[in-house]
């Protein structure tokens, strides 16, 4: 069973920030949050003059201009990272958070990268490491308990790491543990897209990603997960396949990876009231955001 989202579609964007992003011949894969009044989006832009992917951070308030900061330029600068791939944005301990990773890299390592925005600015960041991560790593899922960072390593494992130190300097190494491990977990091909959103009683839902593969080339979907951490089983499955539309799953003609049929790739999710607003790109060309019941997507 498939639900398609694009009848959800619901516009928070300024037309200020509409004009904006218009300059841009692609704009893909946003994650907004929602926060005291304010938004803070997270999106991947291609820059023209350069012909590489910038991340940008947005933040404004209705009918208000809003602030733009270069993420790329920003890390790229201050850090030894050379991209800022995968921006995601989550509330946590009642602060906004980012992370993201630095992509592929030929030799060695990427890097995680966690950072927290205060005042529409970094106010401080972290590498993420974990003695038995993979070469190249995507998206840890974060959450804090009793003032410790936890991360959620993937779907398939249902690891969960914990942070272990409580006081940190700017820039400075998040190592972490192996803290749980879940039993009977079996979500093969399944990776963590968004992050964590709570929804109460210790337990979060996010959206993950599930990669099927025909003759070489790959197609994601998404679905939405219920993370209850610590417990003998604490992820399972609450939701169809999701995507934008059907339409969407033909693809397009331009992609910039060629081993991609179509993807709707689920970067982003907030509450705002009643309501829950999911931000996902299209095909990594396109992109769009939704707002639907929570018993709309956890069934």
């Amino acid at each position: 069973m498939v639900k398609t989202l694009k009848k959800y579609t619901t516009q928070y964007l300024s037309d200020e920030l509409l004009e904006q992003l218009e300059k841009y011949p692609y704009v893909f894969n946003p994650s907004i949050v929602s926060y005291l009044g304010y938004f803070l989006m997270t999106i991947r832009v291609y820059d023209t003059d350069t012909k590489t992917i910038h991340a940008h951070l947005y933040t404004w308030k209705e009918k208000e201009s809003f602030n733009l900061l270069n993420l790329t330029e920003y890390f790229t600068t201050i850090t030894n990272v050379e991209k800022v791939a995968d921006p995601k944005l989550f509330i946590m301990n009642g602060n906004v958070w980012g992370t993201f990773n630095t992509g592929y890299v030929q030799k060695g390592e990427n890097k995680v990268v966690l950072f927290r925005i205060k005042n529409a600015q970094i106010s401080t960041y972290y590498y993420c490491n974990y003695n038995e991560r993979s070469r190249i790593e995507k998206n840890w899922a974060f959450f804090m308990k009793d003032n410790c960072i936890y991360a959620l390593y993937g779907l398939k494992s249902g690891y969960v790491l914990k942070a272990s130190s409580k006081t940190l300097e700017e820039g400075d190494n998040l190592n972490f543990v192996l803290n749980s491990a879940g039993v009977n977990i079996n979500f093969k091909g399944y990776t963590i897209g968004t992050q964590l959103l709570s929804l109460g009683d210790q337990s979060y839902g996010l959206i993950g990603h599930k990669k099927i593969e025909f003759r070489g080339k790959r197609i994601y979907f998404g679905r939405a997960f219920i993370f209850t951490p610590f417990e003998e089983i604490p992820i399972k499955k609450s939701s169809p396949f999701l995507i934008h539309s059907l339409n969407s799953l033909l693809g397009n003609s331009f992609k910039f990876n060629k081993n991609l049929i179509s993807c709707t790739y689920f970067s982003g999710i907030t509450m705002r009231g009643e309501e829950v607003i999911i931000s996902y790109g299209i095909n990594d060309i396109d992109w769009n955001i939704i707002a639907l019941k929570l018993n709309k997507l956890w069934e």
